[in-house]
């Protein structure tokens, strides 16, 4: 579920709940907080056993508030990745995703995560510059990473279109994987 403003054009300033993945994806307003359903839901055992062993957790790229965020909503999943010792990456989309985050800059992308994971936090954001619209969007992205202590990776991962290239993506985490 989201509260989102700008989903009803008759009423462009009202926030409205939205029910749904496909329905919050493909909105044409800003998705301002995203919850599911039902609120007192948990995350299975073996998902947060798989966390507390891994070396790395990655999120992304994929549909920021339907696909990547529902794994930080649930309190003990949330918990499990904030305390990994695990090197937690994220991995930014190449493009703003029309719908769910069409207007969003690098930077909103992470102060989204702030938002709805407090105590969250990543060791490595991996962002393709090529992608970056200006230099000051790249600032933006450093300066929002900065309270992590994250090292922001700026690497070309892009493939055809808004998809990333597999092969550079896998070098990308070679490098950072590897330290």
């Amino acid at each position: 579920m989201a509260d989102i403003r700008g989903h009803d054009s008759e009423s462009p300033s009202s926030v409205v709940e939205v029910t749904g993945q496909v329905e919050v994806a493909t909105t044409r307003g800003r998705v301002e907080r995203v919850r599911v359903e039902p609120a007192d839901a948990r995350a299975c055992h073996q998902a947060l056993a798989a966390i507390e062993s891994a070396d790395a957790i990655v999120l992304g790229p994929g549909s920021w508030f339907t696909s990547l965020m529902p794994h930080l909503l649930l309190p003990a999943q949330r918990a499990a990745v904030a305390n990994a010792t695990g090197r937690r990456v994220l991995v930014l989309n190449l493009d703003p995703q029309v719908g769910e985050t069409g207007d969003f800059s690098p930077a909103e992308h992470i102060e989204a995560i702030k938002t709805h994971a407090p105590g969250v936090e990543f060791d490595v954001v991996i962002a393709d510059r090529g992608h970056m619209r200006s230099e000051e969007a790249l600032r933006n992205l450093r300066a929002a990473c900065a309270p992590w202590s994250a090292q922001v990776l700026e690497v070309d991962v892009a493939g055809i279109g808004d998809r990333h290239d597999q092969d550079k993506l896998a070098r990308a985490f070679d490098t950072v994987l590897a330290g």
